[in-house]
């Protein structure tokens, strides 16, 4: 799985605009529609993760992640900390970076901006259908958020 992956990744890479991102063939949407698929969603691909980086999630409390943010940026006294907020995430990332602009005040900058993600979902081909299915891959795009938090004078 890992290395249809990777070549799906490349491919998509050396596209480009979105608008040539190619689409589930019809046969593999209709077996997806019908049950013969199971679609196995993929994650996208993250850079390697600094003490910096924080990715958002909906499974976590807001209060966890701005614990976390307020120990870096005043205890351990980084200069910066960027959140990261994929999908359905990115309402919870912009909460979480206001509630640290209240706590901090003048004392940070926020500065979001926005990207879209790629993402590769696996089809797997579901037993007992009768069919015999050759695995697949299914291309997304979602929206994410990246909000770069950073000190300008001494945190409270």
């Amino acid at each position: 799985r890992g290395a249809g992956v990777a070549f799906a990744r490349r491919r998509l890479v050396a596209m480009n605009s979105s608008s040539d991102i190619p689409a589930l063939d019809e046969e593999a949407a209709a077996a997806l529609e019908h049950g013969q698929y199971r679609r196995v969603r993929g994650v996208p691909e993250r850079p390697e993760n600094k003490e910096t980086d924080i990715y958002i999630t909906r499974n976590s409390s807001a209060a966890t992640y701005v614990r976390r943010i307020r120990r870096l940026l005043h205890h351990k006294n980084l200069k910066q900390v960027t959140v990261h907020g994929l999908g359905a995430a990115m309402e919870h990332t912009v909460r979480i970076a206001l509630r640290i602009k209240e706590f901090f005040g003048d004392t940070v900058q926020i500065s979001p901006r926005t990207s879209s993600e790629v993402v590769v979902d696996s089809l797997e081909p579901v037993t007992g259908t009768g069919d015999h299915l050759d695995p697949s891959f299914a291309m997304r795009i979602k929206s994410a958020i990246h909000i770069t938090i950073k000190r300008t004078t001494s945190a409270p």
